[in-house]
């Protein structure tokens, strides 16, 4: 009987520490790497897979080129709990700005494990940018993306043909 109370109290503790949060993308995980058109919004979400108060910042990372897309329109989602929060984070040792975005719960409005935030990025110019999402209490980093802005198949099409045409003239 006490092998079998250590046994779950182990499987307990694993399961707890499964549970992360993560960048989801369309109500799926997110991969590596998205590519988006210039102006497009990419609606990113926050996914954790437990019942647990967290505190997490989603930064666009000082490693992206100046000018490159922002992060805007955080929404804190039912799932969150009652004490759910959302602001500003500014640029501060070298992360990056984005937002600190907060889960917590009451007895009236516990999280649910889901989707519990949003957070828009888009872009109108064409680059590469890097998006993280760190732990708020030990500032280690959970989860990335790489949001590649990329031209319209039309523009580079367009862009394609003047080529063919600056190559016949000569």
């Amino acid at each position: 009987m006490k092998k079998m109370l250590v046994l779950v109290m182990v499987l307990g503790l694993a399961s707890l520490t499964n549970a992360a949060i993560s960048f989801y993308v369309n109500g799926s995980p997110a991969p590596a790497a998205v590519n988006i058109n210039p102006g497009e919004v990419l609606t990113l979400q926050l996914y954790s897979g437990d019942t647990l108060a967290w505190n997490a910042y989603v930064i666009q990372g000082t490693d992206t080129v100046s000018g490159i897309g922002s992060l805007t329109n955080p929404i804190n989602l039912a799932n969150a709990g009652d004490m759910k929060s959302n602001s500003p984070y500014a640029a501060a040792d070298g992360w990056g700005n984005g937002f600190l975005f907060g889960t917590g719960g009451s007895p009236s409005g516990l999280p649910v494990a889901g989707i519990q935030h949003t957070v828009d990025f888009s872009s109108p110019v064409v680059g590469t940018a890097n998006l993280y999402l760190y732990d708020g209490t030990s500032y280690n980093e959970l989860d990335s993306l790489a949001v590649t802005v990329v031209p319209e198949p039309v523009t580079m099409a367009l862009l394609g043909i003047g080529g063919l045409f600056l190559r016949r003239r000569k």
